[in-house]
């Protein structure tokens, strides 16, 4: 699904194209195709999911994934 691409991303931070944020947390990331586009900003990226499936697919994707209290 299409949320939206990295120049759009940018446009709705008001950032330039050179712009680098420190780090990112996507909350409830799914199966991280967001979280693919908004990546390239920043240094570091974290994710958060509780689907085990979903979770499978992060770290395939090499995502950082940080636990909750309901990951199992």
């Amino acid at each position: 699904m299409f949320v939206f691409s990295l120049s759009q991303f940018q446009q709705l931070l008001n950032v330039s194209q050179d712009w680098r944020g420190e780090s990112l947390l996507d909350l409830g990331a799914g199966d991280g195709k967001t979280t693919q586009v908004m990546a390239p900003l920043f240094h570091t990226v974290h994710v958060t999911e509780i689907s085990g499936p979903m979770r499978w697919i992060l770290g395939k994707r090499g995502f950082q994934m940080e636990l909750t209290s309901t990951s199992r």
